[in-house]
């Protein structure tokens, strides 16, 4: 929505739209309730272009879950039988460590990835003052938690 309504009004600066249906100028200050307004817009806007695009990777996502099984099942099959005895401690610490580093490298991997590719639609839209870093960053945080939740908790699970 953000870069048809862009593409249709490429000769004046725009920010948004409002309930007037009216272009809002970059150049003018908004406050109040239609400052919230713009901003909520603009948060729902980016968080359903993000839902859409995290949902539609199935390829991505079949390998994520792919490697998340592998993983686990070869990290597990390693640390299978440490014991609950006070020699063990230093295995379990061992097995921490590796599962932690798994973890947050997937998380850094994906990131990178995606990162890459949105880069330059993201520089073009905030150079042409679509829409501000707070509604882009929590909209792509809060699209991704579903993914940050499940396969770490596949991972813990197997």
């Amino acid at each position: 929505e953000l870069t048809q309504f862009y593409a249709s009004n490429k000769a004046t600066k725009i920010q948004f739209i409002d309930d007037t249906q009216q272009p809002l100028k970059v150049t003018k200050k908004y406050s109040g309730m239609k400052a919230v307004k713009i901003w909520l817009y603009q948060f729902q806007t980016l968080f359903n272009r993000s839902w859409k695009q995290s949902s539609r990777e199935n390829l991505t996502n079949k390998v994520r879950i792919a490697t998340t099984i592998v993983s686990a099942a070869s990290i597990g099959s390693i640390f299978y039988r440490v014991g609950f005895l006070q020699s063990d401690i230093q295995s379990r610490t061992g097995l921490l460590q590796v599962v932690a580093n798994y973890l947050a490298m997937t998380s850094v991997v994906k990131t990178i990835n995606i990162f890459g590719k949105e880069r330059l639609v993201v520089e073009r839209e905030r150079d042409n003052r679509l829409y501000g870093i707070t509604p882009y960053f929590l909209a792509k945080l809060i699209a991704e938690i579903p993914s940050g939740i499940i396969y770490p908790s596949l991972f813990s699970c197997i």
